[in-house]
């Protein structure tokens, strides 16, 4: 081949590559953004379509349209194959049989549900909307989603959270978004949730003990329960008769500072090292796996009885402050004398035997039960005197009194010294 020949071979390679080249854009265009846009508005609130289906699984026949913000949903594994959304007048859970939900309903997002077709019940007393499950109330089948729930432009402004005083739930503020401050775990440095199963976390707020619930799948289950007073924010919710706050993940927890535990005890599995003293009466103090330490005096009837569970020793030293918490339960007894059959005192010079062997000063419990049912309240803040601190020998006792006349039980739990 002649070198003429050669250079008009060159010559055509060069135009064809210069013609690709000048083909092939050198950026690519980014893949367009689809906003979803609902062409229909909502026709009633989520309170009315509450009040409209009070019942345990109601099939809604309505032509019923509610929408709501998404205030949460399955992220990070606390909450199950549901969404959580609220609008001005209520909250709700929507239960939908699929996972991954967060991928479509962020935070923030407006949704658009059409609720005829769909059934709204109550779980344990906890409203949701979803489908009928062997006539209970269960989840909207995955194929159903794109017939009932809409998403309406991008995520915005995420609802804002009710701050409430722990002493002010009430039922109208279950499925919302909610705030509680200056409160404190009692389960503190523990896990939120066990490896086999949910777990169930007291959350102290003064003189009420309430549960905070953490699934086992969630992402921050292991993670340790963090001590000191802080913030917590959100969803109520409600078993049977007893609130729950479902956390979205930890951000909902907020301004705690980890503070020194000098002393806990939770008589999940006995007394520990607590010891008794029996000063009148046949009945002495027990143990209870569900309700903790247990004292009455009734047996047969009630007998007069005055009985000590006192603590081991608690070393102070080096403490700025002391605080003692508990839960306790009290029942059946005289209600005129709750407070003063059932009282907590304090001691550095007490070693063992009768406590009248020491000095004790009577300590002010904040938070007392009623005296005429089961539930656990928190005892508050105990404060713990100065005299007290830098104290290498201090005993704290919980001494119970009973008469012929009237024996309450007082069940005791979570016990805990900090700075």
């Amino acid at each position: 081949m002649n070198r003429k020949n050669i250079l008009s071979i060159l010559f055509v390679l060069a135009i064809i590559a210069f013609s690709f080249s000048s083909c092939v854009k050198g950026e690519f265009d980014e893949p367009p953004i689809t906003i979803p846009k609902v062409d229909f508005k909502a026709n009633s609130t989520i309170a009315d379509l509450l009040i409209k289906y009070p019942g345990a699984c109601d099939s809604v026949k309505d032509t019923i349209v509610i929408s709501g913000i998404v205030t949460a949903n399955d992220e990070s594994g606390n909450i199950y194959k549901a969404i959580v959304i609220q609008d001005a007048t209520a909250g709700l859970l929507v239960a939908i049989n699929q996972t991954s939900l967060y991928a479509d309903y962020r935070v923030g997002q407006r949704v658009f549900i059409k609720c005829q077709g769909m059934y709204l019940g109550r779980y344990h007393g906890l409203p949701q909307l979803g489908y009928t499950n062997s006539g209970a109330i269960g989840q909207l089948p995955a194929v159903l989603i794109r017939q009932h729930i809409f998403a309406d432009s991008l995520p915005g402004k995420k609802v804002e959270p009710l701050v409430v005083l722990p002493t002010a739930l009430n039922i109208s503020m279950v499925n919302k978004l909610v705030r509680l401050e200056n409160v404190a775990f009692t389960d503190a440095g523990s896990p939120w949730a066990d490896d086999a199963a949910s777990g169930d976390r007291g959350l102290d707020g003064g003189p009420t003990t309430f549960i905070v619930r953490t699934s086992n799948y969630s992402n921050f289950a292991t993670l340790p329960i963090p001590s000191g007073n802080g913030t917590i924010q959100g969803i109520l919710s409600i078993y049977n008769t007893t609130y729950q706050l479902t956390i979205r993940d930890t951000s909902d927890i907020i301004g705690f500072k980890n503070t020194k535990t000098f002393f806990s005890e939770s008589f999940a599995s006995g007394l520990g090292n607590f010891t008794t003293q029996n000063v009148l009466g046949a009945q002495v103090w027990t143990f209870s796996a569900s309700y903790g330490a247990v004292m009455s005096g009734f047996a047969g009837g009630n007998n007069a009885n005055e009985d000590w569970l006192i603590s081991p020793a608690i070393n102070l030293t080096g403490a700025a402050s002391g605080i003692l918490r508990f839960s306790h339960a009290i029942n059946k007894g005289d209600l005129a004398t709750v407070q003063s059959d059932h009282t907590v005192w304090i001691s550095k010079n007490y070693s063992s035997g009768a406590p009248s062997t020491a000095t004790w000063e009577q300590l002010t419990v904040p938070g007392y039960p009623t005296g005429s049912d089961w539930t656990f309240v928190s005892s508050g803040d105990v404060v713990i005197p100065a005299a007290y601190l830098g104290q290498t020998n201090v005993k704290i006792a919980f001494k119970y009194l009973s008469t012929a006349a009237q024996s309450a039980s007082w069940e005791i739990k979570s016990v805990k010294v900090t700075e």
